[in-house]
């Protein structure tokens, strides 16, 4: 059976009768296709000897037989307690991806605890260990560490990947725990519901596009370009995280690195008053926790992502004019980039965060993430009216009564 080019492997389950708990692994006929484990030791030793280094350190090509048998086997309750689940990258949307092959598994385990990522959700996702135990298995073989696609940070937002259809071409399915009284029809509608879960979502563009806007004046390109240089150049800024209002907490990570609702510059345009403004700031809606300046593991890195940004603004708007560009918008997760001009004096990002609304809290919902067992479980999870997307988590106060949140508390600064 296939999902979009995917196929199934096998499937694990449980068994609760009368006499006792029975483990199951059932593997299907494109299990037999995965290279076996020796075989893909040969694949990699034998590409090293030529010199080809990509296989050792390229966590998506080293998939093979014990690897996804490893997935299988940490489903069985004989493994231990909790169990072991296949679980979604985030569980309160219902198209969410798996956390399957090594780019989600590695999201999963980097997602902040407050966007129901992290260790707490890493533990229980059976992949993490089997790709846990196969990196380690080909570092200490190679001497390479095996990297997931897209390991730089400035990658990791795009979840699609060739890297990753590697990694998921014969997938696993888990159908739980099953009884005497498990109806055929549940078990059909388990397995349509797994299968519903590996369906490729249209991958987003790397950059999407930019939207007009049309200020009084049009900067000319090699002046704003200039100005995009010099703004991202702005090294005090790379280190500031974006954030909502109701994560702005006491203003500081808990690394020390500073918040900001968003950072801006104004800069002057020859021959007029108006001036040009340069700006990113986080998303007013859909977007949780948090987003940084900028994103890349080098200087230049860091300020060559910066520019894209701004210069996807600059030249994807008006495409038909070099010296008559209106700027524009460009929404890239969960930052917002925008060029445009102002009469002097005019201030365009003044009120981003404007009409907030009442502060409202309840207590955060655990049930689909373990529980009172959950990290999670005690606290408080908090939005501004005005802005109901945007959400955090915070301590609850002394009083039990969330209503009373201290607004700097936050669980994850």
């Amino acid at each position: 059976m296939k999902v979009d080019g995917k196929s199934v492997g096998g499937y694990a389950w449980t068994y609760k009768g009368w006499f006792g708990t029975y483990q199951y692994i059932t593997l299907c006929p494109p299990f037999f296709t995965l290279d076996t484990l020796e075989e893909k030791i040969t694949f990699v030793e034998d590409a090293l000897q030529r010199g080809e280094l990509k296989y050792a350190e390229g966590a998506e090509w080293q998939k093979n037989s014990g690897q996804y048998f490893l997935h299988e086997m940490m489903h069985l309750d004989s493994i231990g307690i909790p169990h072991i689940n296949d679980e979604k990258y985030d569980p309160r949307e219902p198209s969410s991806a798996y956390a399957y092959g090594p780019r989600v598994v590695y999201k999963l385990a980097q997602r902040s605890l407050n966007q129901m990522g992290g260790a707490e959700r890493a533990s229980t996702n059976a992949d993490s260990y089997a790709w846990l135990a196969n990196i380690i298995y080909f570092w200490d073989l190679t001497n390479y560490f095996p990297k997931p696609p897209g390991f730089k940070v400035a990658d990791l937002d795009d979840i699609s990947s060739g890297g990753e259809d590697r990694a998921q071409d014969v997938f696993p399915i888990h159908l739980g725990e099953i009884t005497a009284e498990t109806s055929e029809e549940e078990l059909q509608s388990r397995f349509q519901t797994a299968l519903e879960g590996w369906k490729t979502a249209e991958p987003p563009a790397a950059l999407p596009p930019a939207n007009d806007i049309s200020p009084p004046t049009a900067p000319q390109k090699p002046p704003a370009e200039a100005s995009i240089d010099s703004f991202c150049n702005q090294r005090q800024y790379w280190d500031t995280v974006l954030v909502p209002s109701v994560s702005f907490g006491t203003g500081q990570t808990n690394d020390g690195r500073g918040k900001a609702l968003g950072v801006s510059e104004v800069y002057n345009l020859e021959g007029t008053s108006d001036k040009l403004w340069l700006g990113v700031f986080f998303a007013r809606d859909g977007c949780v926790g948090s987003t940084p300046f900028t994103l890349g593991q080098t200087d230049q890195e860091k300020l060559d992502h910066c520019k894209a940004r701004f210069g996807t603004v600059l030249n994807g708007c008006h495409t038909d004019t070099m010296t008559g560009k209106k700027g524009g918008t460009l929404r890239d997760g969960c930052a917002v980039y925008t060029v445009t001009t102002r009469p002097n004096g005019e201030k365009p990002f003044e009120g981003w965060d404007a009409n907030q609304g009442d502060f409202t809290c309840k207590e955060t919902d655990t049930s689909a993430i373990g529980g009172p067992a959950s990290p999670l479980h005690g606290t408080c999870t908090c939005w501004y009216s005005g802005y109901p997307g945007l959400i955090d988590t915070f301590k609850m106060p002394a009083s039990k009564n969330c209503a009373d949140v201290n607004r700097a508390e936050l669980v994850n600064n």
